[in-house]
Parts: C-alpha cells; sequence; structure tokens
C-alpha cells in the first residue's frame, strides 16, 4: 500500500473515523509531538516532531521522510496547517497552499485583511476599542471550537471579554504554547442571520464536492454550538449562490488541495464570512455525510493529497441526518426519546457521558446522530436547544 502522513491525529471520537477508514487503503505514518494511543491500530509507524526551531525540525522530517516515497501529508487540525504545508512544499506533494500564507487559515486577524482586499463579505473589524459599535463580537485571533467568542453589549463586557479571548485555553492541553499561537484580540461587527457550515473539497483549485450544514447554537452572549443539521432542501438559487461563494473563496485565499471548512452567515441573500479552515468540519460533521450518502470522506481526501483523479459522485439518502449534543444539568435521555418521536424523527446512534456535579454549557453530555425530514429535525433540535436555554 501507499504511505501518506498523517499531521497530527487530534481527538478520538472526531478522528478515528478518519484513521479507521485511510488505512483500509493506505500506510499511515503518524506525525505528532505526543505518544500514541487510540491510533495505534490504524498506524504502521510513528514519529515524534516537535514545533520548536520548526526550520530546523522541517529539514530532520525531510531528510527523514524522502527515502520512504511518502504519497501524500494529510493534516486533520487547524492549528498543524502551516507546519503541514510547509513539509508538503518540502516534500514537493499536494499542499494546502502554493503561495499564499496559510497563516490567513488560522489567524482571523490576518484572514479579515486578506478578505478585505477580495469581493468577499465579512463582518466589519473594529482597530480601535474606542470606535466598536454596540453589539459586537469579541473572539481570539487564534483559536479554535468558538472558545473564548463572546457577544458584547457595552464597554465593560468589552474589557472582560478582551481578557478571555487573551487567555483562553483548553485545560491540561496548553495549545497556545504547543501551536504558539498568538495572543491577539479580533474585535467585529455582530452579523446576524442563519449560520452554516460549508465543507468543500478542493484539488488543483478545482471544487470538487461541496456540502452544507446548518448550526444550532445557544443564544447570545455565548456561541457554543449544539448540533448541526446536513440539509437537501435549499433552493437551487441559494446553492448556486454558495458555489460561486466557494469559487471565490478559492481564488482569494489560492487555495490548492484538501477538505476546507467554511462557515458563513447568511442575511438578506448576502453571504458573509465568519471562519474559513483547512480542516475537516468538527463537532461530527463529517459522520453526517457517512450516514446520509455513500461516501468515504476519508479516502477521497487521502485521494486529493496523494493526486488522484477521483469521482466525487454519490448516491444520496432521502432523508436529512442531525448531530446534536445535550447540555445541562435538566437535560434527560427520555425527554430526547420522547421530543424524536413527536418530531417524526429517529435515532440512528446515542453516546451519553456520565454527568460530573459541575455541569457547564461547554460540558457536552452526549453525541446523538439523528434522522429525518430537514423541517422536523430543525424544528426538534430548535426545541432540544430551549429546554436548555434558561441555564444560559
Amino acid at each position: 500500500m501507499e504511505r501518506i502522513i498523517v499531521f497530527e491525529a487530534g481527538l478520538q471520537d472526531h478522528r478515528e473515523y478518519w484513521l479507521k477508514e485511510m488505512s483500509k487503503s493506505y500506510e499511515l505514518i503518524l506525525l505528532q509531538p505526543w505518544l500514541p494511543t487510540w491510533e495505534k491500530s490504524y498506524i504502521s509507524e510513528y514519529i515524534e516532531c516537535t514545533f520548536d526551531k520548526w526550520e530546523q525540525e522541517l529539514e530532520r522530517l525531510v531528510r527523514l521522510f524522502i527515502p520512504m516515497n511518502i504519497k501524500g501529508v494529510v493534516c486533520l487540525n487547524e492549528g498543524t496547517v502551516n507546519f503541514a504545508n510547509d513539509l508538503q512544499k518540502s516534500l514537493k506533494l499536494p499542499c494546502i497552499h502554493s503561495h499564499h500564507l496559510p497563516q490567513a487559515l488560522r489567524n482571523k486577524k490576518l484572514m479579515r485583511q486578506e478578505l478585505l482586499k477580495s469581493k468577499l463579505l465579512s463582518p466589519k473589524v473594529y482597530s480601535d476599542i474606542h470606535q466598536v459599535v454596540f453589539p459586537a463580537i469579541v473572539k481570539p485571533a487564534e483559536f479554535m471550537s468558538s472558545l473564548g467568542v463572546s457577544l458584547v453589549r457595552n464597554e465593560s463586557e468589552l474589557m472582560q471579554a478582551l481578557k478571555v479571548a487573551t487567555t483562553i485555553d483548553i485545560p491540561e492541553e496548553n495549545l497556545r504554547t504547543h501551536y504558539s499561537l498568538s495572543s491577539e484580540v479580533v474585535i467585529e461587527e455582530y452579523i446576524e442571520g442563519e449560520e452554516f457550515s460549508i465543507e468543500c473539497m478542493i484539488q488543483k483549485e478545482l471544487i470538487l464536492d461541496i456540502r452544507i450544514t446548518k448550526k444550532i447554537k445557544v443564544l447570545p452572549p455565548l456561541f457554543y454550538e449544539t448540533g448541526h443539521i446536513s440539509n437537501r432542501e435549499f433552493t437551487d438559487e441559494l446553492l448556486k449562490q454558495i458555489h460561486h461563494y466557494a469559487k471565490e473563496v478559492v481564488k482569494a485565499f489560492s487555495l490548492q488541495n484538501g477538505l476546507f471548512h467554511f462557515e458563513v452567515m447568511i442575511r438578506d441573500k448576502d453571504i458573509y464570512t465568519i471562519e474559513l479552515a483547512a480542516r475537516p468540519g468538527g463537532d461530527m460533521i463529517p459522520y453526517l455525510y457517512m450516514n446520509s450518502e455513500e461516501m468515504n470522506y476519508p479516502r477521497r481526501v487521502a485521494e486529493v493529497f496523494t493526486d488522484k483523479k477521483i469521482n466525487p459522485k454519490s448516491v444520496e439518502s432521502s432523508e436529512s441526518f442531525a448531530v446534536y449534543f445535550p447540555w445541562g444539568e435538566s437535560f434527560e435521555p427520555t425527554y430526547l426519546s420522547e421530543e424524536v418521536l413527536k418530531n417524526n424523527c429517529r435515532i440512528i446512534s446515542e453516546k451519553w457521558i456520565e454527568k460530573t456535579k459541575s455541569v457547564d454549557l461547554s460540558e457536552r453530555l452526549g453525541e446523538i446522530i439523528l434522522a429525518g425530514q430537514y423541517q422536523d429535525l430543525l424544528k426538534l433540535l430548535t426545541t432540544l436547544n430551549q429546554k436548555c436555554q434558561h441555564v444560559v
């Protein structure tokens, strides 16, 4: 089998599916700074790396990998994009970017600057805290999972949000140091509308495949994502608009190869760019497509990065699929089951996490995969969200 490098596997819950499927067709070499645990079942070799003194480390890795006849480098984590792109280019393999700054897909400040040069819409960025128009959004320039993102309505809330956004991290993981993340903060205009995630598979700057999910979140001022719904009922007009939007993103950011994750807000038929990332969608979004179509996302992404010609067509289900993350002390499995039946939906799989004594909004209680018609799923997830909203 051909050899490919997986540059940081990530969390088991969100990435095991990727390694499991890719290992059926490829020999996987895992490259990451920490020892493998769950990944051992799917890899043929582990190589430790460090991001300190990266130029010297890159030279070492290139010398190591050239004799191994590596066919591609697959990047699964947002924080690793810069390093993975350097390795891809050094090994003369299909890369995420050819000449553009890959940091612009990780650093929201750089991202907004590049968007200003394009025709793409995005929230206005405030460079002076004394000129902020409320309400506004405060977010870390470099971080993930919507952590540290706040809606602020006045100067007092703004100052508090700035402190949080500057220092936010995941306990015991110390991601800021691990990836050398910037402590910069972005303050931007608050855009209201419907929020969607777009998964865009690209090879040699050509869009091969686009998938769209609707986001379900708690109400402001917090922005925890509690669910996603795959939608088969978009109008032809909206689909055409989204495809045009994706082409403009590819052009503006010189995207080359990979699976890219775009987060957008649609207001009055205008598409505003909220986030761009060179990684698979989080929150189990790929699992929705695994259920809804005869599609093997991991294998296709590996083929993109090994420069194979692929056929993106697949057979779609007649249903839509959703993932929901219950949260809050008051949420019970029995309530979920009752609402699923009321809304003509069904549970495909469910995984519950044992509650702790101090459950807060960031502590999910489980991961539920659901199936049904789009409008029924939307009504169901909206109802489930309202049940727990009082915790905010």
